[in-house]
């Protein structure tokens, strides 16, 4: 499933990203962290607390976990403090209670970053520390922030509404990113072989319900490929999905002008044939995921 970056994004989303050679990838994006002030990408300076060393690991695991998820571009850890494509800083920002971290980025007229800074707060950004540093490099590699929402699941959101826990990043986060690079997601994305990735592919049917829906069993979010729904199955249906992260939200979910609803508490996938009246109308449980997996947005596809 494509994203619509201008929909999705309500803040920090300004259509630049780190230019990428074909012929050259990956593109090496080197970064750093300092202790003396700060270089702003435009050559501004800001003082800076001491005691960045100590988050070194963290922050090593965030652009590693973004490295992994794309094949263009690799993030190289330097000693080059504010010579380096990326700096890492702590500083202030707004005072305790404020944002937990901050960025900044210089592109070019055709809207290639060639500079950026992470800042963060001490005494702020420690209460989600990970979150917090994957959160900006998301903001320099060019993607956007995102509202809360239970149809997504993304470092991104702001505010958090959880905290990253994990060896991979959540497949939105991938998706969004792939997009954003013009990569595609394939199994190599995730080191599996064409085997070991599932495709699904659901249709409408003449009944809907836990006795006649389609059960999807083993369906890995982080790599398998997108559960695919044949839209052209469902005449009155333009493509509209949203995930509740609670059962109790897919009644009021069901009132709303929406096609599909994916319930992650209970693993079920329903069909509002209805729209915005209450109730599916005719429609109902369409397909039983086993397992219950937390997918996101980014794992259905219609075709």
């Amino acid at each position: 499933m494509a994203f619509d970056f201008g929909q999705i994004f309500y803040d920090d989303y300004y259509q630049a990203k780190w230019r990428v050679v074909p012929s050259q990838t990956p593109r090496s994006i080197s970064w750093s962290t300092t202790e003396e002030r700060l270089v702003l990408p435009l050559g501004e300076t800001v003082e800076t607390f001491q005691g960045v060393s100590q988050y070194e690991n963290m922050l090593n695991q965030a652009f590693e976990l973004w490295d992994q998820a794309l094949d263009s571009i690799s993030f190289v850890r330097t000693n080059a403090g504010n010579a380096a494509d990326v700096t890492v800083a702590l500083t202030y920002i707004d005072g305790p209670g404020g944002d937990y971290g901050y960025w900044n980025s210089k592109w070019d007229n055709s809207r290639h970053i060639s500079k950026a800074t992470i800042r963060l707060e001490p005494g702020d950004f420690e209460n989600n520390a990970l979150t917090t540093a994957l959160h900006e490099i998301g903001n320099i590699l060019g993607l956007g922030d995102i509202h809360p929402s239970a149809s997504i699941r993304s470092v991104q959101e702001d505010p958090f509404p959880e905290s990253f826990q994990g060896t991979e990043l959540w497949v939105d986060d991938i998706t969004m990113v792939k997009q954003l690079y013009g990569e595609s997601r394939s199994p190599g994305d995730s080191g599996a072989t064409e085997d070991e990735i599932i495709g699904t592919l659901i249709a409408s049917r003449s009944t809907y319900g836990t006795s006649t829906a389609d059960t999807i069993t083993g369906y890995n979010p982080k790599t398998d490929n997108p559960i695919q729904i044949d839209l052209d199955s469902f005449p009155s249906a333009a493509g509209k999905l949203k995930i509740a992260r609670k059962s109790s939200q897919v009644a009021k979910l069901a009132k709303k002008d929406l096609d599909f609803i994916y319930d992650r508490q209970a693993g079920y996938l329903y069909y509002n044939e209805n729209g915005k009246e209450a109730g599916f109308g005719d429609g109902g449980v369409l397909a039983i995921l086993e397992g219950k997996p937390k997918i996101g947005m980014g794992n259905f596809e219609f075709v």
